[in-house]
């Protein structure tokens, strides 16, 4: 059975590591630790049988820079899942708890940015853009040179879900 759970300061290093072992730029452990101290920050955690399997963590907005027609939205930042534990439908869990935050926060506007390289990759093993459907998400509008990791700017495709 998966259990959905605010993560808590301790269980920062285990997603710090989960970061690395999913993501081709992942967030370091101070990062992460932010989103579990954080007022405007979220982090909640998918465990089976009490090990963390995968995590998700988002940020509530207060600006309407993201044109979606309210003053509030809540964006995921990051969302993982150990790969031997997907397609069990954790990460369908873990937007869920995304979706519940963002109902909790007072708006309806849940998005995810994409990084273009994701998409464009003609070998994506994640099949983002059939997920980002499954999940409920419609492509919004594009950033161009926006949005920087590692002192690199680079385009990214933003995708808003409707809770």
């Amino acid at each position: 059975m998966i259990r959905i759970a605010r993560a808590t300061q301790a269980s920062s290093s285990v997603i710090a590591d989960m970061e690395v072992d999913t993501k081709e730029f992942p967030l370091t452990y101070d990062q992460v630790k932010e989103y579990t101290t954080s007022r405007s920050r979220r982090a909640y955690v998918a465990s089976i049988h009490g090990k963390i399997v995968g995590h998700v963590l988002i940020t509530a907005w207060e600006s309407d820079s993201y044109e979606t027609g309210n003053d509030k939205l809540v964006s995921i930042d990051s969302l993982g899942v150990l790969p031997s534990f997907r397609g069990k439908g954790i990460s369908y869990d873990l937007v869920h708890a995304a979706r519940d935050k963002a109902i909790d926060y007072g708006t309806r506007n849940l998005i995810i940015i994409v990084p273009h390289y994701t998409i464009e990759d003609k070998d994506d093993p994640w099949n983002i853009l059939g997920w980002l459907e499954r999940m409920g998400f419609q492509y919004h509008r594009l950033f161009t040179d926006e949005l920087v990791r590692y002192g690199k700017k680079y385009d990214a495709y933003i995708y808003l879900r409707k809770t």
